[in-house]
């Protein structure tokens, strides 16, 4: 149980991600920015924020499925070590589902979400565009933040909480930096949108 939920917490701070890019694409529709010219996505494939959401929605009901699942199977009295597979499982299905050759569930947004990891990954073999820049950005930054700010919080605080308490701190600590990112990718965005405006005019 102590490695369980960490991991599921780690599901849903990336259900949040996709919720809040839903957020801002909603955002960026609404106020007009040009966010395919920006990232370079062709605009018959890129995501919609409806498209986003329901994305977000889907992930999520997997992830709380997989919990009741976990917490059933618990209390009937499976052996923890089989219970305890079930975050394993989910994360194979999510693999799967990212890899899929087949044209189901987004196919070219996945493939453009694998390219742009393969591109940060490999940076100094391939020419890097804004997306890759921007997802190598946020990547970089959400790991640092999480790692210092919850580190420090937990030290300049010293809380004397128990363990499920603790790690629920944790959880919200994290899951409010992910809303304070996704609040601040629209701001930037905005910014390179005003940029583009403003050198197309000169």
């Amino acid at each position: 149980m102590k490695t369980v939920y960490p991991v599921f917490s780690v599901f849903a701070l990336l259900s949040l991600h996709l919720f809040m890019y839903g957020c801002n694409l909603f955002m960026w529709k609404k106020t007009r920015i040009n966010y395919n010219f920006i990232f370079e996505f062709f605009p018959t494939t890129a995501l919609k924020y409806r498209d986003a959401f329901l994305i977000c929605t889907t992930f999520m009901t997997a992830v709380v499925a997989a919990m009741v699942l976990h917490i059933i199977l618990r209390a009937s009295g499976f052996s923890p070590s089989q219970v305890d597979a079930i975050p394993g499982l989910l994360l194979m299905v999510f693999i799967v589902f990212l890899v899929s050759p087949f044209d189901i569930f987004y196919r070219p947004t996945r493939y453009c979400f694998i390219r742009v990891i393969r591109n940060i990954i490999c940076s100094p073999f391939y020419k890097v565009l804004m997306v890759d820049f921007f997802m190598a950005d946020q990547l970089t930054s959400q790991g640092l933040n999480v790692v210092l700010r919850v580190t420090w919080v937990e030290t300049v605080m010293g809380f004397r909480i128990g363990v499920v308490e603790s790690r629920l701190v944790d959880f919200l600590l994290a899951s409010l930096e992910v809303i304070r990112r996704g609040h601040w990718n629209f701001y930037r965005i905005e910014n390179e949108h005003l940029c583009f405006k403003t050198n197309s005019v000169l």
